[in-house]
């Protein structure tokens, strides 16, 4: 998973680096859950959360701290403008105008997803 991020940031394809980013974390986080209430909380239960209520779950179960929690729904918001909105999909200025603050959010990423895996 990191790998794939890393190799993002060198070919400068930052807004898909963040959305990838962001999936990967709230895969990430759905596994940690698992680990964490193994035959507590029906698996079902855990698979159908949506990124937003992964990261709220992470942060209830004190998986994650505040900082980390923050620094998770600033990757979902970013995520969600880039994959939501057509026109800043289309604009071939975002990955170089926002390029330290998309990769920041990418190597935020990467580091959550070893605290996650830690």
């Amino acid at each position: 998973m990191i790998n794939e991020l890393d190799s993002l940031i060198g070919a400068k394809k930052l807004s898909i680096g963040v959305i990838m980013a962001a999936s990967m974390l709230e895969f990430a986080g759905k596994i940690r859950l698992l680990w964490k209430f193994k035959k507590s909380v029906a698996n079902d239960k855990i698979y159908n959360l949506n990124f937003a209520m992964t990261i709220m779950c992470l942060f209830a179960s004190k998986i994650v701290d505040k900082d980390t929690h923050d620094k998770m729904e600033k990757i979902k918001n970013t995520r969600n403008k880039l994959a939501h909105n057509l026109l800043i999909q289309l604009s071939t200025s975002l990955d170089t105008k926002n390029n330290s603050d998309l990769e920041s959010l990418i190597k935020d990423s990467i580091d959550i997803i070893k605290i996650l895996f830690a």
